[in-house]
């Protein structure tokens, strides 16, 4: 299994490496041997022709190669349709009721069948190999009339899962309370040019860590009463 966080750093690098939509390629990059085997391949298809992939070539040469399923290939390992990949989904539903802050597939059915599929970012956002003319794209949720989304058999989100125990037991800190906690805020103050005090980063939350982080509540918009909460925990670590 590959991290949810992979999965969308590969949809990234597609990207940004401006990789270009070729059918039935699976990622593979660009050159007279891999387009001369597809042509081989698709010998008598009318639309996906040898004129067809010689335009690929000459457009692409040198970039990777995928359909929008060919595009899961290198993380998933499966050579299916976007149908096979809902059909391995673990859970599935309608995409309004996606879960908006976690990695998934999503996939758009036409006439019962699922035709197309993208990775959705878990942050507003899907990659896809949209089409032929536009390439790897990267678009808000909103911008394409997606219709289900999917939970992966071959993704791990213990990653994510992670993240979310490390917010949650972060403490709410005020004058009086020690700890390690108290140390990695005043860390977090001192290297943002707030001083704590002659003993530094010592693990005990004193006026001088309370003025501190008063002087940096004020200069971000917060509310200024000397305690660490969640708002400013945020505000500290974005």
């Amino acid at each position: 299994m590959i991290k949810s966080k992979k999965v969308t750093q590969h949809f990234s690098d597609l990207f940004t490496s401006r990789a270009i939509y070729v059918w039935g390629f699976n990622c593979e990059i660009i050159n007279g041997e891999t387009i001369k085997k597809a042509i081989t391949s698709h010998k008598g298809d009318k639309k996906y022709n040898e004129e067809y992939y010689l335009a690929k070539l000459k457009e692409g040469e040198g970039h990777f190669g995928a359909d929008c399923s060919g595009s899961f290939y290198p993380i998933s390992g499966y050579d299916t349709t976007a149908q096979g990949y809902y059909n391995k989904c673990i859970s599935k539903g309608k995409v309004e009721d996606i879960p908006s802050d976690k990695p998934c597939m999503v996939f758009i059915r036409e006439n019962l069948k699922i035709v197309h599929i993208g990775w959705y970012d878990g942050k507003g956002r899907v990659y896809e190999m949209k089409n032929s003319k536009q390439n790897c794209r990267h678009d808000l949720l909103s911008a394409r009339k997606w219709t289900y989304f999917g939970i992966p058999d071959f993704v791990d989100y213990s990653d994510l899962e992670s993240e979310d125990k490390c917010m949650i037991e972060l403490n709410v800190l005020r004058k009086g309370d020690k700890g390690e906690q108290v140390k990695t805020l005043q860390r977090l103050l001192k290297a943002l040019g707030y001083s704590v005090g002659l003993s530094g980063a010592d693990g005990d939350f004193g006026k001088n860590t309370e003025k501190a982080l008063v002087k940096y509540q004020k200069k971000e918009g917060l509310t200024q009463d000397g305690i660490c909460g969640q708002k400013t925990w945020e505000s500290l670590l974005k």
